[in-house]
């Protein structure tokens, strides 16, 4: 089934697609590592990595796992 595994750390998230083929995209191109004031992007290719440089404190991470919505707490 289409979807994703989503792992939440001490450092950030684990996400993992369920199957095989797909892309991770950032600006309309296949996506790279990278980073910006509020994480890092690690593209390990069939999974991601997603690395705080700041706890987000209360927020909450809204995915998309088949048709589902789901939420996981950022800070664990």
């Amino acid at each position: 089934e289409d979807g994703v595994v989503v792992i939440n750390d001490s450092t950030g998230l684990k996400v993992t697609f369920n199957q095989w083929g797909n892309w991770w995209w950032r600006r309309g191109i296949g996506a790279s590592s990278y980073r910006d004031s509020a994480f890092i992007f690690h593209n390990e290719g069939h999974d991601y990595r997603l690395e705080w440089r700041e706890r987000p404190g209360q927020a909450r991470i809204l995915y998309q796992d088949g048709v589902a919505w789901k939420s996981i707490p950022a800070m664990r």
